[in-house]
Order: C-alpha cells, then sequence, then structure tokens
C-alpha cells in the first residue's frame, strides 16, 4: 500500500500531474484509488484534471474512493461534469447527495440530460429506502437464457 502511494508522489514529483496522470490510466483502478487515496486532495485533483473522462469515471464507480464528492467539487465545473456524466446512475446520486449545495447546483446544470433525468429520479428517495439507493440501469434477461 505505502509503495503504491510512494511510487505515484514520486511519479508526480519527477513528471509532473499530466504525465503522471497519463502514467496512472494504465493501472488497475484499485491501485490508482489507493494511490490517490494516500495523496494529499490537491494533488489527487490535479492527477483527475489530466484523467481521460473513462478512465477518471471508472475509479469513482469503484469502491474504495475517500471522499468522491469532496474530489468532484474541487475539480473545474468543465472536468468534473464530463466524469459525473460517465459515472454510474446510483454512484452519481450518491456522490450528488455528499456535495455541498453550491456545487449540486452548479454541477447539475452542466450534466446531460439522461444523466439529470436519473440523479432527480433517485435523489427523489429518502437516501435510506431502496428507492434512494438504486440505480436507474435496466437489465433484461431473456426467458430462455
Amino acid at each position: 500500500m505505502e509503495d503504491v502511494r510512494a511510487e505515484v508522489q514520486a511519479l508526480v514529483a519527477q513528471s509532473g500531474a499530466e504525465r503522471a496522470a497519463k502514467a496512472l490510466s494504465n493501472w488497475r483502478a484499485a491501485d490508482v484509488i489507493e494511490a490517490l487515496d494516500g495523496l494529499p486532495t490537491e494533488a489527487a485533483v490535479e492527477i483527475l484534471r489530466h484523467l481521460p473522462d473513462e478512465a477518471a469515471a471508472g475509479l469513482f464507480n469503484t469502491p474504495g474512493l475517500d471522499k468522491p464528492a469532496s474530489l468532484l467539487a474541487k475539480l473545474p465545473d468543465e472536468r468534473a461534469a464530463p466524469i459525473l456524466n460517465e459515472v454510474h446512475p446510483d454512484r452519481r446520486a450518491e456522490i450528488f447527495r455528499a456535495f455541498p449545495k453550491e456545487a449540486q447546483d452548479r454541477l447539475f446544470n452542466r450534466l446531460e440530460e439522461a444523466a439529470k433525468t436519473s440523479v432527480r429520479r433517485i435523489l427523489d428517495y429518502p437516501p435510506d429506502k431502496a428507492g434512494g439507493i438504486m440505480t436507474t440501469d435496466f437489465v433484461a434477461v431473456p426467458a430462455r437464457w
């Protein structure tokens, strides 16, 4: 665990956040999460600024990331919104619940319509009820599978 953190800290110190993000985009999500959780918030945010949208969203979809709402709220809106659009609906709603009201309003307005609809649907329910933790994704299985 400390090895991963130390490796990322050295990578950032030697190459900067942009190059570190490029290298980290090839790592397993769990290892990147471990590294980000061990960095100061500002350094983690800088790395997230440079990760591809899909890779960044994958981190927010993977359990274990400490304070995802805090990280996203500190990113520029034009960077946070595309990531949030790629995050799974239930996880996106969970992150929105943790945002301060100002960040909720600011980022909600930048989401794609489908993402706005899923957030609205889930947030209409109390967080401790089934509707508040569900996903709006639909899976159908044929009767004769």
